[in-house]
């Protein structure tokens, strides 16, 4: 235990302080009169002696961080104990005096600087987290999670763009907590000759201002992505929700719709290739009849018919299926065009993974392309293209249940540009692709346990002024780009736990 002293600072002061220590080394740290109180008995035998080790240094880059440098002078009075004494005369930094206004939000929030920019998207309820309310849903560490609170405040400074291999960016402020794992290598005989092994830590929590970058000759940090374990058993799916009037007598239509590989066969093609007005629509090649034979076998076991209407002057068609109820299920399910498409909570969490991979299988005779990679040995790949973020995210998950690393990679930045005269705008592309035959002995990305590391390649920062955002959630962690990251605020399970702890106010 640690204790830091001041006569000098205020509750809510000495709390922000707390707060800081906190977050850089994951242990509690709790305010009682005039001291902050360092607990480390909880933390392992190695995470102890770093803390005590660095403890002093470190406390300089947190004051330094906090602008108390140039106010306060800090001394060691005994092994546990240290001292912050005002330097007299001096001037106190913004912040401490901005913490004493009296705050407008009700008492029993708790704040926690870690926030992302408004644009970022969250999986779940799929939507930016700005549209995020209680109640909501979130993917996390656990699988689906309830939004708990959401949170707003303003923020300038530094926003952490942390590049990990095969991901979209994941952009945060310095203090967020990411979940982490850091490579060792060693060298050691293998058969008859010497081999580099790699072994890796246990996920921790660290800010992502300390991650590091994993390069080829030096260790580094892997971010830590889930493989969703199956929660959803249903094999039915209910089309009430989407039938406007009941006709008792009438015999075209139908109250569920059964899960089974087939359906999700052509859900998944419905994502790649559909589109919805009245009914159902499939644009295919007018080569592809196989694929239109498909649609209308699946469509007659379900009691429904189809026709096709041949598009001669673009070398294709359409496969309708003629059913109202049916149009809105699929514009619902799968998301309303190409920019907002999406996997069903449904099928992404279904218990069984055969219907993934059926919905899998139909999305990439849809939309789905095999590459040549010379640069990598002549390696086949297989690349989706997809204008919406959620899908990329979404199939990279699905994916990686099946055992599959593929990697998120932006074609093109979403951009304005001219056709015929006009100002339109153009939406972002991105390609999710996988080897056909990946190389074990070669492979960066990782599959241990129940996640998937994949290494950092670049830690960038940037200047950003605005609002920031963060949600609470069950299991206290979400997904940014498919990476665990810590949510905004700790949850306490009694009151005693609660009132020992650091108590700050958030800006709502």
């Amino acid at each position: 235990m640690l204790t830091i002293r001041s006569d000098d600072f205020s509750e809510k002061q000495l709390a922000e302080v707390a707060l800081a220590i906190q977050n850089r080394w994951e242990v509690p740290a709790f305010v009682k009169m005039h001291e902050i109180v360092v607990v480390d008995e909880d933390v392992t035998d190695r995470a102890r002696e770093e803390l005590t080790r660095f403890f002093e240094r470190g406390l300089a880059n947190i004051f330094e961080n906090l602008g108390l440098a140039e106010s306060f002078v800090f001394k060691k009075i005994s092994k546990t104990k240290y001292l912050l004494e005002r330097i007299p005369g001096s001037n106190l930094p913004q912040w401490m005096t901005d913490i004493e206004v009296p705050t407008r939000i009700p008492e029993g929030v708790y704040e926690c600087p870690h926030c992302v920019p408004p644009n970022t998207l969250i999986l779940g309820d799929n939507k930016p987290i700005t549209e995020y309310v209680r109640g909501d849903t979130s993917i996390g560490q656990m699988g689906l999670n309830e939004v708990l609170q959401t949170f707003v405040r303003p923020y300038k400074g530094e926003m952490i763009v942390i590049k990990a291999s095969g991901m979209l960016p994941i952009v945060t402020t310095p203090e967020h907590q990411i979940l982490v794992a850091t490579s060792r290598s060693i060298r050691g005989r293998q058969g008859k000759g010497l081999r580099n092994r790699t072994l890796f830590t246990n996920g921790r929590w660290i800010p992502a201002n300390d991650i590091a970058a994993k390069t080829t000759n030096k260790d580094g940090d892997y971010v830590v992505l889930p493989i969703i374990k199956g929660t959803f058993k249903k094999r039915e799916i209910s089309l009430f929700p989407f039938i406007k009037i009941r006709k008792p007598h009438h015999k075209g239509y139908r109250e569920q719709l059964p899960l089974n590989e087939n359906t999700a066969w052509l859900l998944g093609l419905y994502t790649a290739e559909g589109s919805v007005t009245t009914e159902v629509r499939f644009s295919l090649n007018i080569k592809e009849k196989e694929i239109k034979e498909s649609i209308a076998k699946i469509a007659k076991t379900l009691g429904y018919s189809t026709y096709t209407r041949n598009l001669e002057d673009s070398n294709s068609m359409l496969v309708c299926i003629p059913s109202r109820v049916l149009a809105r299920a699929f514009d619902k399910w799968c998301g309303h065009k190409a920019p907002n498409k999406m996997i069903p909570d449904f099928v992404l969490f279904h218990e069984d993974e055969e219907i993934v991979k059926a919905f899998l299988q139909g999305y990439e005779i849809g939309d789905s392309c095999d590459n040549i990679n010379k640069l990598r040995g002549n390696k086949i790949y297989r690349t989706n293209t997809t204008t919406s973020k959620i899908l990329a995210q979404q199939l990279q998950l699905a994916y990686a249940r099946l055992g599959k690393w593929a990697g998120i990679y932006i074609k093109r930045e979403a951009t304005e540009g001219i056709i015929l005269g006009r100002k339109c705008s153009f939406h972002a592309e991105y390609f999710v692709s996988y080897p056909l035959k990946p190389n074990p002995k070669r492979q960066k990305v990782r599959f241990i346990a129940d996640n998937v590391f994949s290494p950092v390649r670049h830690v960038l920062r940037t200047e950003y002024e605005g609002n920031v955002f963060n949600i609470g959630t069950g299991d206290n962690t979400y997904l940014i780009s498919n990476a665990i990251v810590h949510n905004c605020g700790k949850w306490f399970r009694t009151d005693l736990e609660l009132s020992m702890h650091t108590k700050l106010h958030y800006l709502v």
